[in-house]
């Protein structure tokens, strides 16, 4: 007979389970791991090419998002919950950006200089 492995909601720390962690127990006796430790992952970015692909050759978001580091940079989650806060608006000071987070303002310097972002003074 198996048996299923419960796990309580949270611990005697009170820090999250397992599986608020993205973790997932197998029921003893599997032909698997004890158990499955690896996380979920991130969805896979697109390529250059995948992203324009239904674009215009010539159209200006085609055109920027051919470059594979604004393409990288249009994908990453940071930098999207960063646009959605400036479009919710958010001031951003950029020296206080750049010095707080050099990887994302990096990231967003690519979608600005690839005209895909507006500055207002």
């Amino acid at each position: 007979t198996s048996r299923e492995i419960v796990l309580p909601s949270s611990n005697t720390t009170g820090e999250p389970a397992l599986e608020e962690l993205g973790f997932a127990p197998v029921p003893r006796g599997s032909k698997t791991a004890p158990l499955n430790m690896t996380r979920p992952t991130q969805p896979e970015k697109l390529s250059s090419e995948e992203l324009t692909r239904n674009l215009d050759p010539n159209d200006p978001l085609a055109k920027a998002l051919s470059d594979p580091r604004v393409a990288d940079a249009w994908q990453d989650p940071e930098v999207q919950k960063v646009i959605q806060e400036v479009r919710a608006g958010r001031q951003l000071e950029m020296r206080e950006f750049a010095r707080d987070n050099p990887r994302t303002f990096m990231k967003m310097k690519y979608l600005l200089d690839a005209g895909l972002m507006g500055m207002a003074a």
